[in-house]
């Protein structure tokens, strides 16, 4: 799937996924609720922690803020997004976080999603190192610090490294990212 093509097929966004998008404004967050309270049709983002939104309309919000500050943003959104959204309980170690993100991805998004909007798919190539393959409709930059501070939270000297010829950004369906501690 491509960055940002994703049908209108009724999913939505839990408020922690948001959250984090608007964490990453710092000092200037109340420009981060805006530009998605406009997308999402919404005067403002003050409903409770259970809120759901719309999947294709907070990506509109996303694509507008990369196109006006660029990858290195979304990356930094990507890294709240750990501390911010639902995961599983009982993440210890960079391999147990690197497998769960798929089912985090799930939990942070409506019944409806499952199987219908790509996924995260980790796969272990050694004891130290692994494969994460996406195909969802999330921007690559996005997904690159989500993969980063997750393993980084738990191996700091962690490796990712985007495999060349796969990127969703430069309309590839997928990106692979190679993971290393």
């Amino acid at each position: 799937m491509k960055e940002f093509a994703c049908p209108d097929i009724g999913i939505t966004v839990s408020r922690g996924v948001v959250d984090s998008f608007v964490a990453a404004f710092g000092a200037y967050k109340a420009r981060g609720e805006n530009v998605v309270a406009r997308h999402v049709g919404a005067a403002s983002l003050t409903a409770g922690p259970d809120a759901q939104f719309s999947l294709v309309k907070f990506l509109g919000a996303m694509s507008e803020l990369q196109d006006q500050f660029g990858g290195p943003f979304m990356r930094k959104v990507g890294s709240f997004i750990f501390d911010k959204a639902v995961f599983p309980p009982g993440i210890d170690t960079i391999a147990k976080g690197l497998e769960l993100v798929n089912t985090a991805y799930y939990m942070n998004h409506s019944e409806e999603a499952a199987g219908r909007i790509g996924g995260y798919k980790w796969l272990a190539t050694g004891e130290r190192s692994g494969r994460m393959v996406l195909d969802n409709p999330y921007p690559c930059a996005f997904d690159l610090g989500i993969i980063e501070t997750i393993s980084r939270r738990f191996e700091s000297t962690a490796k990712v490294e985007h495999e060349p010829g796969s990127c969703r950004h430069d309309g590839q369906d997928t990106c692979v990212y190679r993971v290393e501690w």
